[in-house]
């Protein structure tokens, strides 16, 4: 379920739409997204690797927006040399957020409703978690390369609190247009999570590549 590569890859697909324009119109993105995926635990369970992937989709009007975000991951923990458990992890958010553009750049905040699921090929520790999250950050246009590119760089904090854990999430890399309709994104996430503030932590990291349609 750590497979989040989401990793908010909803919005964090795009915020480079509109710019510079602040007159109120319908926008979005479609896209999609692959990550390499390396789990890592402080105490007795298994560490993995693994590969997820993952469809986004955001619409906005105005400052507003919503967004949508499905992800599976496929991790494979050594449970000794030579023996492994695959372990496939689903993740999906729902959430609103509110954007305000600058001259060069964006800054937002958004609410969502996350959960997670855990199915494993044979071991009987299938597992789920749901609650909120909240996150932060924005988007500052760094360079144009050739005069017409963007080169945007990107940041994303986020807190979850959910009904059995607690987690924190930071994405910060960069993100282009490649054409008025094409968006494209390399970003690399570490999703910490942990049941409470006295049990071990598993961290979740790795780096996503991503396509968008922009509309």
């Amino acid at each position: 379920m750590f497979r989040s590569l989401s990793l908010l890859i909803s919005f964090m697909f795009f915020t480079c739409l509109t710019y510079a324009d602040d007159k109120p119109k319908v926008y979005g993105l479609l896209g999609g997204y692959v990550s390499d995926a390396k789990l890592d635990n402080d105490g007795p369970a298994p560490d993995g690797d693994g590969v997820a992937r993952g469809l986004a989709a955001e619409i906005g009007k105005g400052w507003l927006y919503g967004y949508l975000q499905y992800e599976d991951a496929k991790v494979d923990l050594e449970l000794a040399p030579g023996l492994e458990e695959r372990v496939d992890a689903e993740e999906l958010r729902l959430g609103i957020g509110a954007r305000k553009h600058f001259s060069k750049g964006t800054g937002f905040v958004s609410i969502e409703r996350f959960s997670m699921k855990q199915t494993f090929d044979t071991l009987p520790a299938d597992s789920s978690d749901f609650g909120i999250g909240i996150h932060t950050g924005g988007d500052y246009l760094l360079t144009m390369i050739g005069g017409k590119v963007p080169l945007i760089g990107s940041l994303d904090l986020g807190y979850f609190d959910l009904q059995k854990s607690k987690a924190r999430e930071i994405r910060a890399g960069f993100k282009t247009q490649l054409s008025k309709n094409l968006g494209a994104l390399l970003i690399y996430r570490h999703f910490e999570q942990s049941k409470d503030d006295n049990s071990p932590d598993t961290k979740l990291t790795g780096p996503m590549l991503g396509l968008a349609w922009i509309f």
